[in-house]
């Protein structure tokens, strides 16, 4: 990691810390330096790097644990890219995946619309800063799908709803392989772009209504993407025709 300079903001501390542990390959529950060893590594005071932490943590990529030390959280970048998300998806048929992608619209739907009446400012801030990371990434799919995944999890956490978020969790692996499949299709990314700041807006306004026609509208964008990647795979047959 580089020293940050001291007249930077705590987002770019959190922006190193973040390297760090995408150079690392950090995985679920891996343990990240001291507060004292990040100070020393960054050049900068602690409170500034307790700031960056908080980012961090809002956004799920950390937790910090009392009196244990700071670990990489359930949605560090290495987590959206391991291999058993393939397989995943490997395992059910176009049909199965249309009504993965249908339960999918239902849950993002319910949940954008709830985190219009529940998240806390604290929460709407992370979803837009996600989205800004989203942005970024249009060029490179390897850190899209990471941040793009992000995003969707923190909104349904938004929601305040635990059983929502473990229904939403329990399909993940197969969200994240499907989004495998689209992310390269021309346009994908750009569009997504512009859907997730316009979920960001409504939820902001806090408009239950809006954001859960925003969520749909983006959600029906995915289900087309993905018919156009199994109309692309089947030209180079890869997919049979029995199983769509």
């Amino acid at each position: 990691m580089k020293p940050v300079q001291k007249h930077r903001t705590a987002s770019l501390v959190a922006e190193q810390i973040r390297q760090f542990m995408e150079e690392r390959q950090l995985k679920p529950g891996d343990r990240l330096p001291t507060e004292r060893e990040l100070t020393q590594m960054l050049k900068v005071g602690r409170t500034s790097l307790r700031e960056g932490l908080r980012l961090l943590e809002a956004d799920g990529l950390i937790e910090v644990r009392a009196g244990e030390g700071i670990f990489a959280g359930e949605l560090s970048v290495d987590y959206f890219l391991r291999p058993v998300a393939v397989t995943s998806l490997l395992r059910i048929s176009p049909r199965e995946t249309r009504e993965l992608l249908h339960v999918r619209k239902i849950l993002e739907a319910e949940a954008a619309s709830l985190a219009a009446e529940h998240a806390k400012d604290s929460e709407c801030e992370a979803l837009e800063r996600i989205a800004k990371r989203i942005g970024e990434s249009l060029d490179d799919p390897s850190k899209f799908i990471p941040n793009d995944m992000t995003f969707h999890i923190t909104m349904v956490k938004s929601s305040g709803s635990t059983v929502l978020s473990r229904l939403y969790l329990a399909v993940f692996d197969m969200l994240v392989a499907q989004e495998r499949l689209t992310v390269r299709l021309p346009g994908v990314m750009e569009k997504a772009f512009k859907d997730h700041l316009a979920i960001v807006r409504a939820i902001a306004k806090r408009d239950p209504n809006l954001a859960r026609e925003e969520a749909v509208r983006h959600l029906d964008g995915v289900m087309e993407a993905y018919e156009r990647a199994l109309a692309s795979a089947a030209e180079l047959g890869e997919v049979g025709a029995a199983d769509s």
